[in-house]
C-alpha cells in the first residue's frame, strides 16, 4: 500500500520535458499507482501549469506521501460514515477512526485531527493537490539542483 502514495516523479519528469520514465511505467507489466494516475491527469488536464510556481514564495506544508495517505485515509473515513448515516446504520465512531487507521497505517489521533480538518474543509481535488505537490518537487530539487531536465 504504501507504494500506492509515493511520489509520482516519473510524471513530474515528463512534465519538465523527459519521457522516459514515464514511457517505461506505462509499459510495464503493473498498473500505475492511483497517485501516479491523478498526477498524469492533472499534467494532462493543465492543472500543473495553472498551479503557481513556487519560487520566491516562503515554503508551505508539503505534501508528502505519509500526509497524502492520511488525508486518503479521513476520506475513507468519512465516505464509509456517511454511507452509514444515509442507509440508517447507527456505529460507533471511535471503532471506526481505530479500524481506518489500522487499514491505512496511520495514527488513530492523527486520522481523527485530519478527518476534522476533512469535514471543515470539504472534498479534495486531487489534480490540484498533485498540481501543487509538483511545484513543491519542483521547488525542492531547484534548491538542490537535482532533478533538472537539459
Amino acid at each position: 500500500m504504501i507504494e500506492e502514495f509515493s511520489d509520482p516523479v516519473e510524471v513530474w519528469r515528463a512534465a519538465e520535458g523527459d519521457l522516459s520514465g514515464l514511457i517505461a511505467l506505462l509499459v510495464a507489466e503493473t498498473r500505475p499507482s492511483r497517485r501516479t494516475l491523478d498526477a498524469l491527469a492533472g499534467w494532462l488536464s493543465g492543472a500543473f501549469d495553472a498551479e503557481p510556481d513556487l519560487r520566491g514564495i516562503p515554503s508551505v506544508s508539503p505534501f508528502t506521501p505519509d500526509r497524502i495517505r492520511l488525508e486518503t485515509a479521513a476520506e475513507d473515513f468519512c465516505r464509509i460514515a456517511e454511507w452509514s448515516m444515509a442507509r440508517g446504520f447507527d456505529i460507533d465512531g471511535q471503532s471506526l477512526l481505530k479500524e481506518v487507521a489500522k487499514k491505512w497505517d496511520v495514527d488513530a489521533d492523527a486520522l481523527g485531527r485530519a478527518v476534522d480538518m476533512l469535514r471543515r474543509s470539504g472534498p479534495r481535488d486531487a489534480l490540484k493537490i498533485e498540481a501543487r505537490a509538483f511545484r513543491q518537487w519542483q521547488q525542492r530539487t531547484r534548491a538542490s539542483g537535482r532533478g533538472q531536465i537539459g
